[in-house]
């Protein structure tokens, strides 16, 4: 197979988008759409610009919440990504949401499952935030367990991929069981 140079700033080959909620010094709670995480353990890692409004709030509250939605919500995801700073629970057709009970940070209703998260620490650089946090609690929708546990089957997040000259939004398949 030939490989060449693919010359852009950026590449996504597939990462789950999830709604970031937090509490917001103008519009008391907001939320933004965001690609870049991953968890190990009790910690999550994520990659913000360090330009947005969502970056500034957090350092601010120190908490958030990190919430996956599914292709049902594709409007409010949109709204989520193309509109930084504004207020956009009160959006037409935003999402809804409700406090957490452990921390000051809202949980997206819509969404199928959502992480409760304490920020340990920001490292800023060029251009972005990286945030490294404690996972506090996990909300799973009751439908996405089956016996304790999670029926990664049912769960089909989005996923978000291109470069910078287009980005693009694919769905999974339904998953197959291996055979043994």
């Amino acid at each position: 197979m030939k490989k060449i140079t693919l010359a852009t700033e950026k590449l996504y080959f597939g990462f789950p988008i999830f709604i970031l909620g937090y509490k917001d010094d103008k519009w008391g709670y907001n939320f933004t759409t965001c690609s870049s995480s991953y968890t190990l353990g009790d910690k999550l890692n994520i990659g913000l610009s360090n330009q947005g409004n969502a970056m500034k709030q957090i350092a601010k509250s120190n908490c958030f919440t990190l919430n996956i939605p599914t292709k049902e919500q594709m409007k409010q995801i949109i709204i989520g990504g193309f509109n930084s700073g504004a207020d956009k629970f009160n959006f037409p057709e935003s999402f809804h949401f409700e406090l957490s009970e452990i921390m000051d940070a809202p949980i997206i209703s819509e969404c199928c499952l959502t992480i409760e998260c304490q920020v340990d620490q920001m490292i800023e650089t060029e251009n972005h935030v990286h945030i490294f946090a404690s996972i506090k609690r996990r909300l799973v929708e009751e439908s996405l367990i089956h016996e304790h546990h999670l029926d990664c089957s049912q769960l089909n997040p989005i996923l978000y991929m291109g470069d910078s000259h287009e980005r693009k939004y694919r769905y999974l398949s339904p998953l197959e069981k291996p055979t043994t």
